[in-house]
């Protein structure tokens, strides 16, 4: 959960931090394998796919009493949210991700009806992409080379999270790190969750358990993504989803949690939803459908009536 603090606090207390909008539960579970969420023990025979993930949330959800929900994923998470879609469209109703919709699989039937404009946008996109560290082919076929050192030593799980730091924050090669990059505490945060929860190793069967790749279509839902990319990835994405807010924001790449506040909230079709005990709402199976409002900047001024909105939020990360 700490690289969606940024995002956390503000849907959840929207008014110390300067908006008026509704506050949700926020539901922040950590892949298994990942931080606070070992491998359950003893372990079995059935691999964590993203499906197997999916259908642990919707379990976790309705346990916590949870009717109606929005998903959020980013990273490995935003292959678990549109599944979670899939699997449980009675409760989730709608889902954001930052990216991975609308990437080219090769298959040149997708790149039909494009413009020559597009095709040079990912033409361009994928020659950067070519010169890529590799790691991810890597870890899906030999995960446990790697796990061996980074279970061993800080110094190891530090150089692989800084040449990932490195890789998908945009850093330029051979030059110091750029002003507002993901800073050092962030660097080490993340280094220690892998260390004291002894996670790093298994952290690094997500590729070989198939838990990595891109995200599923889904049309049970709608769906936003904040960090989309070039318009021929939303063209691709439309095909097989019902996209409807889009952004081409630039991301900090896997990192964009903790470099974004906000910007993203399911609205309440009720002003006033019945209150419990402690100021939080019941989900009500008679509530109208909810809608996945545009992304849009926190408000910086007025003051918050600190309603808690009837729909709760579970995010989805590695860390």
């Amino acid at each position: 959960m700490a690289e969606f603090l940024q995002v956390i606090c503000p849907l959840a207390d929207p008014r110390s931090h300067g908006s008026d909008g509704p506050a949700f539960h926020v539901v922040a579970p950590s892949l298994p394998g990942f931080g606070f969420s070992p491998f359950p023990e003893p372990a079995d025979d059935r691999p964590w796919s993203v499906e197997r993930v999916a259908r642990t949330w919707a379990e976790l959800m309705r346990r916590l009493g949870y009717e109606r929900y929005g998903a959020h994923g980013n990273d490995a998470g935003a292959l678990v949210s549109p599944q979670l879609a899939v699997v449980d469209p009675e409760h989730v109703i709608g889902v954001h991700i930052t990216g991975g919709l609308g990437i080219p699989t090769g298959d040149p039937a997708e790149l039909e009806g494009l413009t020559e404009q597009e095709h040079a946008e990912l033409g361009g996109l994928m020659q950067g992409w070519a010169g890529a560290s590799g790691y991810a082919p890597y870890l899906a076929a030999r995960p446990q080379t790697l796990a061996y050192g980074w279970h061993d030593s800080p110094v190891a799980q530090l150089a692989y999270l800084l040449e990932r730091f490195r890789e998908f924050d945009g850093w330029p090669a051979g030059e110091d790190v750029p002003a507002g990059s993901v800073g050092r505490d962030q660097l080490l945060t993340t280094a220690t969750l892998y260390w004291l929860t002894e996670t790093g190793a298994s952290s690094s069967w997500t590729y070989y358990d198939e838990a990595a790749g891109l995200p599923t279509h889904q049309t049970a839902v709608p769906t936003g993504v904040s960090h989309g990319g070039p318009s021929a990835f939303r063209k691709l994405a439309e095909r097989g989803n019902d996209i409807v807010h889009w952004s081409a924001s630039r991301a900090p790449g896997t990192w964009s949690p903790w470099r974004c506040r906000t910007r993203w909230w399911a609205t309440s079709a009720r002003s006033s939803p019945p209150r419990l005990s402690g100021g939080y709402r019941r989900r009500d199976s008679a509530t109208p459908t909810r809608q996945i409002a545009p992304p849009t900047n926190a408000s910086t001024g007025g003051t918050s009536d600190s309603r808690a909105a009837d729909i709760a939020i579970v995010i989805g990360g590695t860390r």
